[in-house]
């Protein structure tokens, strides 16, 4: 898509968010980033929390979600496009977080950098640039079945309404489609072995993997089982129970029949092929 704003304007605005972010954080001697991913609606802020309280909070965070609105021409493009603005906005943020991770692992901050693993290119680049300035470098994954992060994404649109603030659609095509390139995609960082750290965690926050604990383990074989099983019929109440009021009945028993066999008992166990 066409660029709708200047590299001095995309400079200014780095400027601005630069300012925000280093408030409250410091450079380290011996800097870690922490490379989150998950789809959309899984909950990536947790993971989040974890890695920024192994630093006491000195941790900068990075998520091109949060850059959008500082695009130039935001609210014109929210006018013109409604839901789909997020189209518009996507290059402008993709290139807000290639800056901002340049410019402050110069510094050696902390990182935490939200991403989703729809490739391993992204990933694998982000990994080589910062672990050649220095840092430590892991990949934190969250756990989460699809039909909750896919309902996740409905609660969260719904309440940002609410609040009348600009909720951002997500259309189940892309939620879908990240879930399956996640999954295939962790399967080829663990074969090609850049990440000596790769971490699983649940939405509790739980570790459910550590790859330097039980290195011979490939953690996309977690995702496979957890996505084949048949959900019990408490988990089917309680995610009634957490989402009807919002996106109501006949949605949440909808995306329950969608997903009931998203990933067949046949794809169980392929990463270790």
């Amino acid at each position: 898509m066409q660029d709708n704003y200047t590299p001095q304007e995309l400079n200014e605005q780095k400027e601005r968010i630069k300012d925000d972010l280093l408030v409250s954080a410091a450079p380290d001697a011996h800097p870690h980033a922490y490379l989150l991913a998950g789809q959309p609606g899984a909950g990536k802020t947790k993971l989040a929390d974890i890695c920024a309280r192994a630093h006491g909070g000195n941790i900068i965070f990075i998520s091109s979600d949060d850059y959008r609105r500082y695009h130039p021409r935001f609210t014109e493009l929210q006018a013109q496009y409604g839901d789909d603005a997020v189209l518009h906005t996507q290059q402008f943020a993709g290139k807000m977080t290639e800056a901002l991770i340049d410019d402050l692992s110069r510094a050696q901050y902390h990182l935490i950098i939200e991403g989703t693993l729809r490739t391993t290119e992204v990933p694998l680049r982000t990994h080589n640039l910062l672990a050649s300035r220095g840092y430590d470098v892991s990949l934190n994954v969250i756990l989460v079945r699809p039909e909750k992060s896919y309902l996740s994404t409905q609660k969260r649109y719904w309440l940002m309404e609410e609040a009348g603030l600009t909720p951002r659609m997500t259309p189940r095509e892309h939620h879908d489609r990240v879930v399956r390139s996640l999954v295939d995609n962790l399967h080829t960082l663990y074969e090609q072995d850049t990440f000596q750290g790769i971490r699983i965690y649940n939405r509790a926050g739980e570790c459910l993997y550590d790859k330097e604990k039980t290195p011979f383990r490939d953690p996309s074989d977690l995702f496979r089982e957890e996505f084949s099983r048949e959900l019990t019929s408490r988990e089917k109440t309680d995610i009634e129970e957490d989402y009807a009021p919002y996106v109501g009945r006949a949605m949440v028993g909808e995306t329950l029949r969608a997903y009931a066999k998203f990933f067949s008992q046949e794809e169980r166990g392929k990463g270790g092929r």
